[in-house]
C-alpha cells in the first residue's frame, strides 16, 4: 500500500465517522489521543500485517496521515473551537447540517442527546 491508497482509506475512514457521530471532539494539544490519530493508529495496526513496506515506515506513515487527516477534517466540515486561561484546547468537527458558534453550544447539544 502507498501513501495515496493510506489517504483515500483515511478520507473514507474520517467520513464514515463523522455520517454516524456527527461530532467529533478533536484536540491536538492534550494529553489525551486526538480523534485523527485514534483513526490512524487503527488503520495502520489493520494494513501492517504482512506490509513489509508499511511495517518498515509506519512513523512517516503516521505523521503524514495525522497532517493529512486534521486538514482533511478542517476543509471538509465545521469546527469550533476553544482555549481556556490553562491553555487547554477544545476543538469540535461537526457536519454541514449542524451549526454552532461556541464549544459551550456543542457541549450543550451533546447533554441533551443522551
Amino acid at each position: 500500500m502507498d501513501i495515496k491508497e493510506a489517504i483515500n482509506l483515511l478520507h473514507q475512514s474520517i467520513d464514515y465517522e463523522m455520517q454516524k457521530e456527527k461530532i467529533i471532539n478533536d484536540c491536538n494539544c492534550c494529553g489525551t489521543e486526538p480523534f485523527v490519530a485514534l483513526l490512524v493508529n487503527k488503520i495502520l495496526k489493520g494494513l501492517s500485517n504482512g506490509d513489509e513496506e508499511l511495517c518498515n515506515n509506519i512513523g512517516t506513515y503516521f505523521e503524514d496521515l495525522e497532517e493529512n487527516g486534521a486538514e482533511y477534517l478542517k476543509e471538509n466540515y465545521k469546527m469550533v473551537y476553544d482555549i481556556d486561561h490553562a491553555g487547554k484546547c477544545t476543538i469540535y468537527y461537526y457536519t454541514n447540517d449542524l451549526s454552532f458558534k461556541t464549544t459551550k453550544e456543542v457541549e450543550e447539544y451533546l447533554k441533551t442527546q443522551g
